[in-house]
Order: C-alpha cells, then sequence, then structure tokens
C-alpha cells in the first residue's frame, strides 16, 4: 500500500525534470516567393485575372485587397489550405473603371504557418476609359423644300456604347425622330421627318448627335434647312440706280428689256457672267447649277467658278461684305492638294474644287471646304441663309450622286442688299495666272468651258426684287460669257444659263500660249480657299476624248 504513493511522486518529478515543447523552434516560416497577376493590365471595361503564387512552408493562404476604389472588386477572402503544395492560385474579378483616370487595385497574398506569416504584395492596372467622339456626322438631304420632307442622319463614332439623336432648335412645324439612346459602336444611321414651313422666312432645324460611353458623352452638331414659301415675284415697271459695288462695279445699263413681265438691265463685267437682284435685305439665297467641262487646248492659267452668293454686287457704300460658295474648275491642281506637288500641268486633266469664301469690311476669310465629291454635268445646289443674327449657314448639294455637306453657326454681318448667280474668272495677275487680259487691270483670262452652265431653282427670302441685273462677260473687247435670256413662269424667275462664247485659247499667241505640255514653276491658283484635305485626289477629272 506504501508503493503507490511513491510510485506516483516519482512520476511527477520526472514531468518536471523533461523540458516543455518549443512550437516555435520546430515549425519554419511561412514564405511567399513569389504572386502576380495575369494579366496584370485591363482594359476601362474591366475582367477577370488569374492570381498565382509560390510559397514555402505555408499550411494555408489568404488573398487580401489594400487599395479602395468606386468599382467591384469580386475575389474569395477565405484561406485556404491548398497551398500546402508550394503553389497558390484563385480569380479576381474587376468591375469597369468609370473615373477619367487609370486606376491601381493593390492586393497581397499572405501565406500562414502556426503562428507565422508572410506578406507578397501585386497590383492590378486598370486603364482609364477612353472617351466617344463623333468623328463625322450629316444630313442628306441638308436642306429641303418649304413642304418638309425626310432626311436621313448618318455618322461615324468611336469609343461609344450608345448613341441619341437630340433636337435643339425649337420650331412650330413638326419634326418626328427617335430621340432614344441605341447601341452603337462605330456608326450611327437615323430617319428624320420635318414638316411644312408654316412662315414666310426660311428656318433651321439645328440637331446633335451625342455619342456615350462610361458616363461620358460627346455631342456634335448638325442642321437641316427648310427653305420658305416664296411669294411670286413682282417687279415695278421703273428699275434703280445700282448702289456702290462691293466686289464688282458694273458700268451704266446699256438697255433694259423686259421678259415675260421681268425687267433687266443689261450690264457688262470682265469677271462676271449669269444674273444678279437687288431689293434686299435679303436672309436666304439658293440656286442649282450644272458643272461644265474645261474645253481641250485650255492653258494653265484658265480658271472659272460656277457660285451662289449675297452682297457680291451691292455691299454697304464704303464696306464691302460678302458671302458666296461654288465650284472653281482649274487645270492646276486644287490647293491643298497631294496628288500634284509639283502643280504640273496636264492638258487632258482638269479639278473641280469646292469653296465658301467671307469678305467682311474688304477682308477676305476663306470658310470650311464642302467635302463632296463632283463630276462634269452633276447639277449642284447651294444654299445660303441666315439662321440668327449674324449666324449664317451654307449647304452644297450634289442632288446627281447624292452626296450633301452642310456647315451653320458662321459669322457674316452684310448688309444682304443683293443676290447673285454667277459664272466667273476669278483669277488676277499672281493669284490663279501669269497672264494679263489686255484693258483689264490685272484680270487673268476665263477658261473656255462646255455645255452651257444651267441655274435653276432660283429662291429668295424675302421673294421682293427692284432690280435684276443680266451681266456678259467682256474681255479683250470680246463677249467671253454671255447668259441667256431669264425663264420665266408669269412673274416668277425659274432660271437661265450661261454660255461661252469666246474663242478657245489654244490657238492664242503670246504668253498665254501652251509651249510645253508640262509647265512648271506656275504659281499655284489662289482659289480663293483654304482647301483642308485633298481634294485634287477626289475630284480630278479626265476630259472626255
Amino acid at each position: 500500500m506504501a508503493l503507490v504513493p511513491a510510485l506516483a511522486v516519482c512520476l511527477i518529478l520526472a514531468l518536471l525534470v523533461v523540458p516543455p515543447v518549443s512550437l516555435a523552434t520546430t515549425l519554419p516560416h511561412a514564405i511567399v516567393e513569389s504572386v502576380h497577376a495575369t494579366p496584370s493590365a485591363l482594359p476601362s471595361g474591366g475582367g477577370q485575372v488569374q492570381v498565382t503564387g509560390t510559397v514555402e512552408h505555408s499550411s494555408s493562404c489568404q488573398l487580401q485587397l489594400l487599395s479602395s476604389q468606386p468599382f467591384a472588386v469580386v475575389f474569395s477572402h477565405n484561406p485556404t489550405t491548398e497551398c500546402r503544395d508550394g503553389h497558390y492560385s484563385s480569380h479576381v474579378t474587376i468591375g469597369t473603371n468609370l473615373s477619367r483616370a487609370s486606376r491601381t487595385v493593390l492586393f497581397a497574398l499572405v501565406a500562414r504557418n502556426g503562428s507565422s506569416s508572410f506578406t507578397g504584395g501585386f497590383e492590378v492596372v486598370l486603364a482609364a476609359p477612353v472617351p466617344p467622339a463623333v468623328l463625322s456626322v450629316s444630313a442628306s438631304p441638308g436642306a429641303l423644300g418649304p413642304q418638309g420632307g425626310p432626311v436621313t442622319v448618318r455618322g461615324k463614332v468611336s469609343h461609344a456604347s450608345s448613341c441619341a439623336l437630340e433636337l435643339l432648335s425649337k420650331q412650330s412645324f413638326p419634326v418626328v425622330y427617335s430621340a432614344n439612346s441605341r447601341p452603337c459602336t462605330s456608326g450611327f444611321t437615323a430617319h428624320v421627318i420635318i414638316g411644312p414651313n408654316p412662315s414666310t422666312v426660311h428656318r433651321t432645324v439645328a440637331f446633335a448627335l451625342v455619342a456615350r460611353s462610361n458616363g461620358m458623352a460627346f455631342t456634335s452638331r448638325f442642321y437641316v434647312g427648310l427653305a420658305s414659301w416664296p411669294p411670286p415675284t413682282t417687279l415695278p415697271a421703273a428699275t434703280t440706280t445700282l448702289p456702290p459695288a462691293a466686289t464688282t462695279t458694273l458700268p451704266p445699263a446699256a438697255t433694259t428689256t423686259t421678259v415675260a413681265g421681268v425687267s433687266t438691265q443689261q450690264q457688262t463685267d470682265s469677271n462676271w457672267s449669269g444674273y444678279a437682284v437687288t431689293g434686299g435685305p435679303y436672309t436666304s439665297v439658293s440656286g442649282t447649277f450644272t458643272l461644265s467641262t474645261l474645253t481641250d487646248g485650255t492653258p494653265p492659267s484658265g480658271l472659272m467658278d460656277e457660285w451662289v452668293g449675297i452682297d457680291g454686287l451691292a455691299g454697304s457704300p464704303g464696306y464691302p461684305d460678302l458671302i458666296q460658295a461654288g465650284i472653281m474648275e482649274s487645270m492646276l491642281p486644287c490647293e491643298g492638294s497631294t496628288t500634284e506637288p509639283n502643280g504640273a500641268y496636264n492638258p487632258d486633266e482638269f479639278w473641280m474644287c469646292p469653296w465658301t469664301t467671307f469678305i467682311e469690311n474688304g477682308q477676305l476669310t476663306e470658310g470650311p471646304v464642302p467635302d463632296i465629291s463632283l463630276s462634269e454635268g452633276d447639277s449642284v445646289t447651294v444654299e445660303i441663309y441666315q439662321q440668327n443674327g449674324t449666324a449664317w449657314a451654307i449647304s452644297m448639294d450634289d442632288i446627281t450622286n447624292g452626296q450633301n455637306w452642310s456647315v451653320g453657326d458662321q459669322y457674316y454681318a452684310g448688309p444682304g442688299s443683293s443676290a447673285e448667280w454667277i459664272v466667273e474668272a476669278p483669277g488676277v495677275v499672281g493669284q490663279g495666272c501669269g497672264v494679263v487680259v489686255s484693258g483689264e487691270d490685272g484680270q487673268c483670262p476665263l477658261a473656255p468651258y462646255s455645255p452651257p452652265v444651267a441655274f435653276s431653282n432660283l429662291l429668295l427670302a424675302p421673294a421682293a426684287v427692284t432690280t435684276w441685273y443680266e451681266i456678259t462677260m467682256v474681255q479683250d473687247g470680246a463677249q467671253v460669257s454671255t447668259p441667256s435670256l431669264l425663264s420665266t413662269s408669269g412673274t416668277r424667275v425659274l432660271g437661265f444659263s450661261v454660255s461661252y462664247t469666246g474663242t478657245n485659247p489654244s490657238g492664242r499667241e503670246g504668253a498665254d500660249r501652251v509651249a510645253d505640255p508640262v509647265v512648271k514653276d506656275l504659281p499655284t491658283p489662289v482659289l480663293e480657299k483654304t482647301v483642308e484635305r485633298d481634294v485634287g485626289a477626289l475630284n480630278r477629272k479626265e476630259r472626255p476624248q
């Protein structure tokens, strides 16, 4: 009986003598050797990345998010023991970056073994969103008659997820379109129906194409003109004295003729042929003209213009003003053309160069260049109209091939005293040619053209006309470009034509004779316009054989 207590005492003493086992000395430290995300960079729309790592002596691993951001970051927060074999793998989903800058998402992989832990950091870069952009937008047609009608809107966009049309102007007639936003990535097409114009003035319907993506928007405006209902033009029997000219001074009237009740004064000029009217102020003018062809044998100095404008004949005294748009036909490339860098002359080719021009107080400003392609024989409609105050719009439509162009919010503060439909010899020495028409002050010769240029759809707002001026171009004492009589219906003028009545210059002697088929060092035609694209490549024409 006494031995039992003795044995217990021995066991207790033995336990006291044996030292305790230390976990710290038996378990190695956990280590994260490497960790990274694939891919390490994402686009602004976010996406999924795979996280892989290499660890040692780890009993568990856990992924932690170190940064804070407004978009979602989805991953497993729970520790896993699958990394005991030395490898770690997981997936992370990152949401869309809606900010204007790139964002960096910071993570850590934490490896643990008992009481020891090791942290390895890595990051994923989320790109900034690319803002949407409207590359181009236009309506076809860009101008409607007073009865209104349908137009088709076409636009090109980039980095957009949705597009929508917005109506910017207010008007009393209906404008029917879909205002709903719909997906778009590179292109946009919509249809708009514009009702009849109930007023007696030209109206402009303003729209915007809005491209959106990632909370950002890009807006581009465009315009559709709606003509007024012109009342019949009734002319008084008497005519008035021509006011001081803005760009052209005409001599006193030679004779006065009357066609179907329309009284005209006949005038001559060194660089104009066609018709002009006074009796404004005019707030809009439009007309359709056919594109002629420069005839065989035209020298490199040959130029001719077909255009429609306001104030070219009758600007304010001492303050010449002008707004006009048209097509220049030239034997040398359009200014800005990259197809013929040396300005080489080719007798079998000519160029058609669209342009717009403003003159304010005698100072010429080159307006936007209409972006349309052209061919001989095409019918082109030009419309110039006041939007409001000093804001004007110009549209140019090739109704033969369906191409159109328009621009609005162009500053012009002229009086609107006259309107013109003209075939012109636009060049002066040093600006388009190197020869002089005898008896004229630096005026270049008109290029011979055929067939006649036909003007039609002549519209004015308001329609009141004081005087029609029939203008014949006279150079070297000969009529070189002659308008026909006006075509009328009652007292309403329908149109006219202008014909080349000079001599083909291929047989001319002197400085204007072409001696070399390739003429170098000739001045590039000024064209009175600045071309911001390769219009020469677009509008170079082979002369028909």
